[in-house]
């Protein structure tokens, strides 16, 4: 700053400026491998018979279907799929109500049927029932669920809504020949993070759940026995895998289902969602030196890596002294900030 400027601020600050702490944040993809894709390998879809399209249009006036070949979600706008359904309590009457539509789901019985949610909606007569299928023990690990929406009415239900994902009544088949560290593996190697049997440590109990440390994660990674319902091939005996990582504000994590018998992989899902990508951070200083200057970057954005914003900020030693700052893109002043005094602060927006 110019003797004459600080003059002009009414008083002479002489010697060196102090140090300045630089902080710029870019938003953009951390240097790791993108996210693979989602992928079901479980076959075709089943289409629904045209008996189930007759029960379903009569009771329904928006029906759509799951890839196994049973309603998705019925529905009948202005009304309800069934009034004055018999049953003690909720549970009892969405039990009922299923028992009564066997054929629309192609069940064979609903004792396979266990209760994940019985809950009151809100301060009314409304009650939320679900139910996931069981198939030689074994919970259905995808799929396999189903959601009632029901109302009390003058000791008996009304069922205004269904949305399901059930599988017809199968046997459970495949043989376990995959350990959960062995399906583990096989998942990590679906996802290019292939760890050796010797890199994987010996399992331990969780409830229901496999847990194991593996050289090179962050976190212990899991793996638990399910049945898996396919459209074509009946419920397949598997393993449901979780692989977790994050490390320095980089998170990625699969979830995997693969066949017990043949280690094949039948489900693929990516697990990581962000709000904003993984930020990248400097700080600097500045000679101590009355008027000293410092140029930080230039940083370059890789191909497929998308700026965001980039926020910076500098503050002096001392903090009545004056500070200018400037970003510039490919030579070009793209914001700048000048209070006065220190500290400065910006964020710039990219427009493309």
């Amino acid at each position: 700053m110019s003797e004459a400027r600080q003059r002009r601020q009414g008083r002479v600050v002489r010697g060196w400026i102090g140090v300045l702490a630089i902080g710029l944040v870019v938003l953009a993809p951390a240097a790791t491998a993108a996210p693979l894709e989602d992928r079901d390998a479980r076959g075709e879809a089943v289409s629904p018979s045209a008996e189930q399209k007759r029960i379903a249009d009569r009771m329904a006036t928006s029906v759509r279907w799951s890839e196994l070949g049973t309603p998705r979600s019925l529905i009948r706008h202005g009304g309800f799929l069934t009034t004055g359904v018999a049953g003690a309590d909720a549970v009892d009457a969405a039990r009922n109500w299923l028992s009564a539509n066997r054929s629309l789901f192609r069940l064979a019985s609903v004792g396979d049927l266990e209760v994940t949610q019985n809950s009151r909606l809100g301060d009314s007569p409304g009650r939320v029932v679900g139910f996931r299928q069981r198939f030689g023990g074994l919970p259905a690990g995808v799929d396999g669920r189903v959601t009632l929406g029901l109302r009390s009415a003058g000791g008996a239900w009304d069922v205004a809504y269904v949305s399901s994902s059930l599988a017809p009544a199968t046997e459970l088949s495949g043989e376990r020949r995959l350990s959960a560290t062995e399906a583990w593996a096989r998942a990590a190697a679906d996802v290019g993070r292939a760890a050796p049997g010797a890199r994987i440590g010996p399992p331990k109990r969780d409830g229901r759940w496999s847990v194991f440390a593996v050289e090179g994660f962050a976190q212990p990674q899991r793996a638990r026995e399910v049945a898996v319902p396919t459209p074509r091939d009946g419920v397949r005996r598997a393993w449901e895998t979780l692989i977790t990582d994050v490390r320095a504000g980089v998170a990625s994590g699969y979830t995997h289902f693969i066949d017990a018998e043949s280690g094949e992989v039948l489900i693929r899902q990516d697990n990581e969602h962000q709000s904003h990508p993984a930020a990248e951070t400097f700080e600097g200083s500045v000679p101590q030196t009355d008027g000293a200057c410092s140029t930080e970057g230039p940083w370059t954005v890789a191909s497929g890596e998308r700026v965001e914003s980039i926020a910076a900020a500098v503050e002096a030693t001392l903090t009545t002294n004056d500070v200018v700052l400037n970003l510039k893109r490919d030579g070009a002043t793209v914001a700048s900030q000048d209070t006065l005094f220190s500290p400065e602060a910006l964020v710039y927006d990219p427009p493309d």
